[in-house]
């Protein structure tokens, strides 16, 4: 039932994004849209869909109904900015992975709401682009359709066909933490904090350690987990299910005590709460160590990796706009790197 749901807000939200599209590209002039039925045969769903979708845009104001006549764009809504031209010409899409999420995390919306951010302080339109269940020819399509300029592109390596295919078009590409050879891209790495947390680990003698993280996070550190005897590592990977406490107490309790803990920020307020119940076993001298956003109701005492999402995004929209104004004409790639800091002191709820 939770899937039906999904598929049809996303289906609802792409026949949204087509009818928009249809109202700011048109500028001053009223078009018909399509009728239900047309419009459900365009995206493969019911007319029921298409029906929810322009009445509520109806009742928005972006279109208007006439009796007998059909749906039409309303033009009276949009700025003057949108005139001659300049919305195609500055108009961006942007993604994170391929737009189908339910809901965003700490991590995800730090990229992507950074992106925006430097995307519309340069002058830039933003256009939020969806694939949910999409190939190659289907992404291609929508894009088209939408008729942006560019695409910023985050946490996503799409196909080098995809990539070439949009070049061709004079569509430039973007990627923000992906990696290709037929696009610009912005990338971090961890490895220098790494290094850093190695010569700290260092200085104790066989330390244990425990990782908290997300499946995609495990590369990042598979690296340093390669330099500690295997007797000494526990890893448990954090998918926001009821099972993750149970599977990091049975740890605890089984007697390990880590040295050093590195956990993914977008699980702290939950499993902080037990790290707390466990203080007085683990005693004070174990290492936290956090990744990705920092907590604001930090209750431990810990070291940050910080990556540096903010000028990485601000790295992507400096590559759009040379790559759009013809200042730039080979790919680039920059790489950033991630940041270890200690703070002694847990910030206060």
């Amino acid at each position: 039932m939770n899937d039906m749901k999904h598929q049809t807000l996303s289906e609802n939200l792409k026949i949204r994004h087509y009818l928009l599209g249809l109202l700011f590209r048109n500028g001053r002039r009223s078009v018909k849209v399509p009728s239900y039925h047309e419009l459900a045969a365009i995206f493969n769903v019911s007319p029921r869909i298409a029906q929810c979708a322009v009445v509520r845009l109806v009742k928005e104001g972006y279109l208007i109904g006439r009796q007998g006549v059909g749906t039409f764009t309303n033009p009276a809504v949009i700025g003057p900015e949108f005139y001659s031209g300049y919305y195609e010409k500055r108009l961006l899409g942007l993604v994170f992975a391929k737009g189908d999420y339910f809901y965003y995390n700490n991590y995800s919306m730090a990229m992507l709401s950074t992106l925006g951010f430097y995307a519309v302080q340069n002058g830039f339109l933003i256009h939020f682009l969806s694939f949910s269940g999409m190939g190659d020819e289907e992404m291609l399509e929508e894009i088209l359709r939408s008729k942006v300029s560019g695409i910023l592109w985050a946490a996503m390596d799409p196909s080098a066909n995809l990539l070439r295919e949009l070049e061709s078009r004079g569509i430039q590409t973007v990627l923000f933490g992906g990696q290709s050879r037929e696009a610009s891209c912005v990338n971090f790495s961890r490895k220098k904090a790494i290094r850093q947390m190695e010569q700290l680990m260092n200085q104790t003698p066989s330390p244990s350690v425990l990782f908290l993280q997300e499946k995609w996070m495990n590369d990042d550190l598979n690296e340093l987990k390669n330099h500690l005897p295997r007797e000494r590592v526990r890893t448990i990977e954090i998918q926001s299910r009821p099972d993750d406490l149970k599977n990091i107490e049975e740890v605890l309790e089984s007697g390990f005590r880590p040295k050093f803990v590195f956990l993914n920020t977008t699980a702290y307020d939950v499993v902080i709460k037990l790290f707390l119940r466990y203080h007085c076993i683990l005693g004070k001298d174990y290492e936290m160590v956090l990744m990705g956003e920092t907590p604001k109701n930090r209750r431990i005492p810990s070291y940050e990796m910080i990556i540096p999402y903010a000028k990485g995004a601000e790295q992507v929209v400096r590559l759009m706009d040379s790559l759009l104004s013809g200042t730039l004409c080979t790919r680039k790639e920059i790489l950033l790197d991630a940041i270890l800091v200690k703070e002694r002191k847990p910030v206060s709820i």
